[in-house]
């Protein structure tokens, strides 16, 4: 579980990569909307979400 809290307090260092990672050429429709849908489920969740 510390592997997560620590992903999400640097989320906001790792989003835009993730981003580009989405636009990267040569990705398939389904590796490009799984990159996308992992953006936005990590946009989702918030400090409150997790426990320690």
């Amino acid at each position: 579980m510390r592997d997560l809290i620590d992903f999400h307090l640097r989320w906001h260092e790792f989003r835009p990569f993730a981003v580009q990672a989405a636009a990267v050429q040569g990705l398939s429709d389904t590796q490009s909307e799984t990159v996308d849908w992992l953006i936005k489920m990590a946009d989702r969740i918030r400090k409150e979400d997790l426990s320690r």
